[in-house]
């Protein structure tokens, strides 16, 4: 699952066809008796059948039926993960194999590879290999997530600091050599949570939160379309964010003729005369799947990342992905569901730090959560402790 991870970074269409196999594999020769539905499996599974589902209502049945066999490739990816990580170990397994595939990404494709103005191109942007380099941008944000991630869950030592420094070094150089904005948006909102929370013990989770819903209800409703065009600066400044008040509007439209069920899982992408998505996961989800799917996506989301304690986490999940998410098409891509299912896990860091058999107290140099206080010993005259 770990290598599968860090394929999944630079390679989606290999990743894709390998998953199912894979990932029922680790289901099966894992504990198949032990396998509990919570509330995210159980959401994911639901959200697949309403993608088949939309095949009974759609005009665009053939493309229906490609979408939801994807969504159900990247959801079986998702469960096959989030069933399998139990311990702090196997998480940081995933997760390091995940920023692997992500180094090596910028290393072969940005520095040792062709040179991207030489590349082909689909859409005006440059391909890497099977992925489209917004793909790579975005999947080395979710790398500098999980290194957050690798950062929390172990004790810092100098060998894994130089190690995570490095890591996140090439992998902030791949996101600039990018030119890609919602990831570099997305990386420095990961650095500025990260920097907040190192300089205020409180950290305002609920405000993030609150930022990102705001920004969500803005590019839905269309309201900051023009105002927004203010801040369009850098090196690839269109008028129409390269696009996207072009087909967000288009969107809007299109979702507005079916809102409880929508035009069929992806439909959109085929009908809406552009032949692209809607780089918005609410719009592209509510075009194909309406408010009952939207309502399952976002559902299955929330408690994916509402099970953990640990705040610094959840916002560096918030401030890189939600520029991914709200201008991308990510949400069915096969790198942001390992993400996912890795930080439907997170509660696996909130439990002590005891994977290994605790060594006797009575040792000398145990630590001190085995010690026994000497006062917490019986004596009796002349005889000892009382064994």
């Amino acid at each position: 699952m770990a290598a599968l991870a860090g394929l999944s970074t630079f390679d989606p269409a290999f990743t894709l066809s390998i998953a199912p196999v894979v990932s029922i594999a680790v289901l099966i020769l894992g504990r198949p008796l032990t396998f509990k539905i919570d509330p995210p499996v159980l959401l994911a599974v639901l959200f697949a059948l309403w993608a088949w589902m939309s095949m009974t209502w759609t005009t665009a049945e053939d493309f229906t039926s490609a979408t939801a066999v994807l969504w159900s490739e990247v959801l079986l990816i998702f469960i096959a993960a989030y069933d399998l990580i139990k311990s702090r170990s196997q998480l940081r397994m995933i997760a390091a194999g995940f920023v692997t595939g992500a180094v090596f990404t910028v290393a072969k494709n940005l520095y040792f590879g062709p040179d991207l103005t030489e590349t082909a191109a689909t859409g005006g942007r440059a391909v890497l290999g099977n992925a489209n380099i917004n793909y790579v941008a975005y999947a080395l944000v979710t790398a500098l997530v999980l290194i957050v991630v690798l950062w929390v869950s172990r004790g810092r030592t100098k060998f894994s600091v130089l190690l995570l420094g490095a890591a996140s070094a090439v992998v902030i150089a791949g996101i600039m050599a990018t030119d890609t904005r919602a990831a570099q948006v997305g990386a420095a909102g990961i650095v500025a949570w990260s920097l907040v929370c190192a300089v205020i013990r409180r950290q305002p989770l609920k405000l993030l939160v609150g930022v990102v819903l705001v920004a969500a209800f803005c590019i839905v409703t269309g309201i900051a379309d023009q105002a927004s065009l203010a801040y369009e600066s850098g090196t690839r400044v269109t008028g129409d964010w390269s696009g996207r008040l072009i087909i967000w509007p288009i969107a809007r439209e299109m979702w507005a003729e079916n809102p409880v069920v929508g035009l069929g899982a992806g439909a959109f992408t085929i009908m809406n005369g552009l032949g692209i998505g809607a780089h918005n996961f609410v719009l592209q989800t509510g075009t194909g799947l309406g408010l009952i799917g939207v309502g399952l996506l976002v559902a299955l989301m929330w408690t994916a990342l509402a099970g953990s304690r640990q705040p610094l986490l959840i916002g560096a999940f918030l401030a890189g992905s939600a520029p991914l998410y709200l201008s991308g098409m990510w949400e069915a891509s096969p790198a942001a569901w390992v993400a996912m299912a890795v930080f439907a896990r997170l509660k696996v860091l909130d439990s002590p730090r005891r994977e290994q058999d605790p060594p006797a107290a009575n040792q000398p140099n145990a630590p001190d959560w085995v010690k026994v206080p000497q006062s917490q010993y019986l004596i009796r005259p002349n005889a000892g402790p009382i064994r």
